[in-house]
C-alpha cells in the first residue's frame, strides 16, 4: 500500500512466503515441510532534485525452518529477523551516480 504526500511516498506492506527445503534436506526427510515467513515493512521514499532517499523498517517471523532434533530432521525451527535500511543516491551533487546503503541485520 502507498500514499503519496508531495516529493515523498510512504509505504507499507505484509506478505507471507513459503521456500521449499534444500534438495539435500528433502533428500534425508522427503516430507519435510516448506518455510514459511511473513514479512511486515514499513518505509518512506523521498526525491526531489536528482537526490533519491529511503527508509524502511522491517520485522520477519519465520517458522517450518529446517532443525536437528536427537539425530532426526524436522521442520520445527522457527526464529525472527528484524532491522532498518537506509538507502542515499545523489546524482545531482556529483554528477554522476552515488549510491550509499546502509543494512542492519
Amino acid at each position: 500500500m502507498n500514499y503519496y504526500v508531495g516529493d515523498a511516498v510512504l509505504s507499507a506492506t505484509v506478505g507471507r512466503y513459503t521456500q521449499q527445503a534444500e534438495f539435500r534436506y528433502l533428500a534425508l526427510n522427503p516430507g519435510l515441510q516448506s518455510s514459511t515467513c511473513w514479512q511486515y515493512n514499513i518505509g518512506v521514499q523521498y526525491e526531489r532534485g536528482g537526490r533519491l532517499g529511503k527508509a524502511e523498517v522491517y520485522y520477519k517471523d519465520y517458522d517450518r525452518l529446517p532443525l536437528w532434533e536427537q539425530a532426526s530432521l524436522t521442520a520445527n525451527g522457527y526464529g525472527y529477523s528484524a532491522g532498518f535500511d537506509l538507502f542515499f543516491l545523489d546524482r545531482a551533487s556529483l554528477g554522476s551516480k552515488a549510491a550509499y546503503d546502509v543494512s542492519n541485520f
